[in-house]
């Protein structure tokens, strides 16, 4: 029988192999605070190892070009100064030699575990691309049939065996588009499509314990996704995002274009006629709890050796008791805009 979507223990050495066939991990950064630290980053990606073979994945990391700021920062744009570029340079190539393995990385076992990072393909953007054209220049590199859309800010905060996801995307590709982990901000979701839009969506079951209920529009945080649809239908050409004759439109992020756009198709004509196209699902496996969570990019705490957002970094064990989410802090001065927009 097929591994049930919550039995990470029986993921066996196969499995793992086969998963990174299918599936490459495409993770977007740019500026932050504390760059040249790579310490942010190695966090967010040390967390997929709470899903059983995600990390052994390859992986595609898209550094963001900038924009000169002149002597005022503001990252959410892209806008740098002399100073912030300097230290951005120096963590791309921190972060270069983490994928070279000349830097050991941070990791539960170092000394017999490489680091994640090893291998990894970096893309360095010469212009300010935003969110949305960063993803779509990092899928030219993508060569599997899904990838996984992770942000630098977003970890992982509960296990769970992605293969029944992957096997059903992989077994029903028109169907299943675009899957994403649970945030907090979207606990009660079917209520709130249903109250704030008057939208019924439905829940499908599908084989390995897997639940899952329809999006109406699509959100930036982490998913997994068709290649093929992000290629043909979210980046198509002369679409939102790409004009015809193939220069970028400068839409920052995902969400606020093309999800705007199928919220607005989807209350228009209904789930029934328009779905189809989309086919956006959110899984629906964690009892309403979130599956990834935010760290914040300005949060001081990180430049401390010993303090760590998620305890994952410095358990011993991957066991679910260690990797309990240790709550969703914000820093006082962050906005929730920023929560929500951070590249």
């Amino acid at each position: 029988g097929m591994a049930d979507v919550h039995g990470i223990e029986h993921v066996t050495q196969e499995e793992r192999e086969w998963l990174a066939t299918q599936l490459t991990i495409l993770l977007t950064t740019s500026p932050v605070p504390f760059n040249p630290s790579t310490r942010l980053l190695q966090e967010v990606l040390l967390s997929g190892s709470l899903i059983p073979g995600l990390i052994q994945c390859s992986k595609v990391i898209v550094c963001d070009g900038v924009r000169d700021g002149g002597d005022q920062d503001n990252f959410r744009r892209g806008y740098v100064t002399r100073a912030s570029l300097s230290k951005y340079n120096a963590f791309k190539k921190n972060l270069r030699e983490l994928a070279e393995g000349v830097q050991p990385g941070l990791g539960v076992h170092p000394e017999h575990e490489p680091s994640p990072f090893v291998g990894a393909e970096i893309l360095e953007l010469e212009e300010h691309h935003g969110f949305a054209h960063a993803v779509r220049r990092g899928l030219e590199l993508v060569r599997t049939p899904l990838v996984m859309i992770i942000q630098h800010d977003r970890g992982f905060v509960r296990g769970f065996n992605a293969l029944p996801v992957v096997r059903t995307m992989l077994a029903k590709p028109s169907s299943y588009n675009y899957v994403a982990l649970p945030t907090s901000s979207m606990r009660d979701y079917r209520n709130f499509v249903s109250s704030k839009y008057q939208l019924h969506v439905q829940t499908v079951e599908e084989a390995g314990g897997l639940r899952m209920v329809q999006m109406v529009q699509y959100f930036d945080s982490t998913h997994f996704a068709s290649t093929k649809w992000y290629r043909d239908t979210v980046f198509c050409p002369g679409g939102n995002f790409v004009r015809p004759k193939g220069q970028a439109k400068r839409s920052m992020f995902i969400e606020d274009k093309f999800g705007q756009e199928q919220l607005a198709e989807l209350r228009e004509k209904g789930l029934e006629d328009a779905f189809g196209k989309y086919s956006t699902w959110l899984l629906d496996i964690f009892d309403g709890q979130p599956a990834a969570g935010h760290i914040d990019g300005r949060d001081n705490r990180l430049q401390e050796a010993n303090y760590y957002k998620y305890k994952f970094t410095k358990a011993d064990a991957y066991s679910q008791e260690d990797l309990e989410f240790v709550g969703e802090q914000k820093s006082p001065a962050a906005p929730e805009e920023d929560d929500a927009r951070a590249v």
